[in-house]
């Protein structure tokens, strides 16, 4: 049998350990609770704009036009005062036309930069399809200009004047058979035609320098600035025939003639101020205008 003493030691050990307990759960109540902070939802902003992208054309790389109005009878004076003794020719190719035919009240499209003139062109820089061809001139009825390439690259471009409506320079390809530096028309022998460069000798088409009134005028001949006749004069290759004068035995530069001039509308070097590309040929169509032409242009004289 237990001794009394001995139940009371175990009571006061029982106690005890109630005591000590209560105090922890004391104390883990008296400890806050951690706090989790508030979700704050986040105030709505409008997204900032986007800026409308500009789409510069890749010929023109920024630069845009803008108009001139000649005030005075003397024009090229008074276009060499406002652009510059330099840039006048520049000028006049884009609005194909020469000083003798610009009157007072004119208006000239005008670029507002002359620091790259290689960015005017109208032409793209290269085509594939004419790598293989040493020389290439082709010339667009539509915007009235040339362009010329050695192995596919643009190496010069400049403004024309091809036939009038009645007498409409045919869109075709053509070769450069001979040339001379000073021609007498014959449609009427008062017309000398410097730095001629024949295309069709049975209907009279030629290359050469001539009064440009900033339209298509001619009798189906391509008018050009004297300085473009000159150079397309020197770098052409003419045709060579046999001792019969009659059998060729090799092409000249081949030229192409494409596109079609729309008589009776504004002119696309006129829309230039408002749309700089109102004049730019794209590289699809050009290579499509050479591709259709390239048989021929390897082909031996028939």
């Amino acid at each position: 049998m237990m001794h009394r003493s001995h139940y009371i030691k175990i009571l006061i050990a029982v106690l005890l350990m109630i005591v000590a307990v209560g105090a922890i759960v004391l104390r883990s109540h008296d400890k806050p609770a951690p706090v989790t902070p508030p979700v704050v939802a986040p105030i709505a902003t409008a997204p900032a704009p986007r800026p409308t992208p500009i789409l510069v054309p890749k010929n023109i790389q920024g630069t845009v036009y803008h108009t001139v109005t000649i005030m005075s009878s003397d024009p090229h004076a008074e276009l060499t005062a406002a652009v510059g003794a330099d840039n006048v020719q520049t000028v006049l190719e884009i609005n194909r036309i020469d000083t003798d035919n610009i009157k007072k009240g004119r208006v000239l499209i005008v670029p507002n930069s002359f620091a790259d003139l290689s960015i005017l062109s109208p032409f793209p820089a290269t085509i594939s399809a004419a790598i293989d061809i040493p020389k290439l001139m082709v010339v667009s009825l539509k915007i009235q200009a040339f362009a010329v390439y050695e192995s596919g690259a643009l190496v010069r471009w400049g403004g024309v004047n091809t036939g009038k409506q009645s007498t409409p320079t045919p869109a075709q390809l053509y070769f450069a058979n001979w040339k001379g530096k000073s021609v007498v028309s014959t449609d009427d022998d008062s017309w000398v035609l410097p730095w001629y460069v024949n295309l069709d000798n049975m209907r009279g088409i030629s290359m050469h320098q001539y009064s440009l009134p900033g339209y298509p005028a001619s009798h189906a001949c391509i008018r050009l600035f004297a300085q473009d006749a000159e150079w397309i004069y020197n770098w052409v290759d003419q045709w060579r025939v046999a001792d019969d004068n009659e059998t060729v035995l090799a092409h000249g530069t081949p030229v192409i003639v494409f596109g079609q001039y729309a008589y009776g509308s504004t002119s696309p070097w006129k829309k230039l101020a408002t749309n700089p590309v109102a004049t730019t040929i794209s590289s699809d169509s050009l290579e499509q205008v050479v591709m259709s032409y390239k048989d021929a242009i390897a082909a031996p004289p028939q």
